[in-house]
């Protein structure tokens, strides 16, 4: 894993985008130039792209939308884990993780793929009805549902001295 958040950066940067001014929306993206007091509404692909950029000083841009994001996390060889034994973990490790798209018989979407990001067994995500928020890491649909998880960053605490 190459990819390093400071602890106090996500937490200060959660605190602006999880304060209940942004909705969700469907399809909707942040400019990544956009301070989190701009945006209004955004989807789950489009949040997770917005925080890991600031959060690595806007050092890793992730790619726009569910699916693509899933590949590129194959794509730049990060850790696959087991959803349910990695999830509930208090290790320092930002995970990422996908539910994929589901079609019905004739081929017409059921419902559209989500990611999310795992911290200390609660997510970080954007999901309907709620817009940027957490929720415990083993919420029925998220365990049921889940495609693949990955460790996407490693946690650190800057020291005075």
């Amino acid at each position: 894993m190459a990819i390093f958040i400071e602890i106090n950066h996500l937490s200060e940067l959660c605190g602006q985008l999880l304060d209940g001014h942004i909705k969700y929306g469907y399809g909707s993206k942040a400019a990544l130039s956009a301070t989190p007091s701009e945006i209004k509404e955004i989807d789950c692909s489009g949040f997770t792209r917005y925080l890991i950029y600031h959060a690595t000083d806007k050092r890793v841009t992730m790619v726009q939308g569910s699916d693509e994001q899933h590949a590129w996390c194959k794509k730049q060889k990060l850790e696959a884990q087991k959803y349910h034994e990695a999830a509930s973990r208090k290790d320092g490790v930002l995970r990422i993780a996908f539910m994929p798209r589901l079609y019905d018989s004739n081929k017409k979407l059921k419902r559209a793929g989500h990611v999310w990001l795992i911290h200390h067994g609660m997510t970080i995500e954007s999901r309907g009805h709620k817009g940027p928020s957490r929720r415990p890491w083993d919420t029925s649909i998220l365990k049921k549902e889940v495609g693949g998880c990955y460790a996407l960053a490693k946690l650190y605490q800057l020291t005075a001295g």
